[in-house]
């Protein structure tokens, strides 16, 4: 649990980081390791968030927040959970209820499949051109071919 501590993913700035990420998700770390082992990571981050905002979470809020964490979003990473805390942290999150809790994890999971869609789509394109550009050179090298090996006489010699 050590590398997946509240202190020691400070470093976690974007959604990018995020995805770049080899840490496993939650699901995996929940096979792994176990229901409790999970439950008592995402307890951890909710602990040190309600100090940061001095308690105002009940013990039954934050279990049910951890519930929920396991539940839909399971496909997160401790990353996730870094990043999505320090975004709270920094927007000066200081409500309380279970309802605005869960709004603010669900507006982040919003930001986070756009950001995950332009990724992909900036890699797809990036895959494109560079495909393009291969393709090129392949039909360039193919053209040199063909001029220094004397392809029509090759050609007729065996009959192609």
């Amino acid at each position: 649990m050590q590398e997946w501590r509240p202190d020691t993913l400070t470093k976690t700035n974007n959604y990018l980081q995020v995805f770049q990420s080899t840490r496993p998700s939650l699901a995996l770390i929940k096979k792994e390791l176990g229901n409790e082992f999970l439950r008592d990571l995402i307890l951890l981050w909710l602990l040190e968030f309600n100090e940061y905002i001095n308690n105002r979470l009940t013990d039954t809020q934050l279990h049910l927040i951890a519930r929920d964490i396991e539940m839909d979003y399971y496909y997160y990473k401790p990353d996730d959970l870094a990043y999505l805390f320090k975004q709270l942290k920094q927007h000066k999150w200081v409500y309380c209820s279970l309802a605005e809790f869960s709004q603010a994890i669900k507006q982040y999971d919003e930001l986070r499949c756009q950001e995950a869609v332009r990724d992909s789509q900036a890699e797809s394109e990036y895959h494109k051109s560079n495909s393009k550009r291969m393709f090129e050179r392949q039909s360039d090298k193919i053209q040199d071919f063909k001029k220094k090996a004397n392809y029509q006489e090759l050609k007729k010699k065996y009959n192609l």
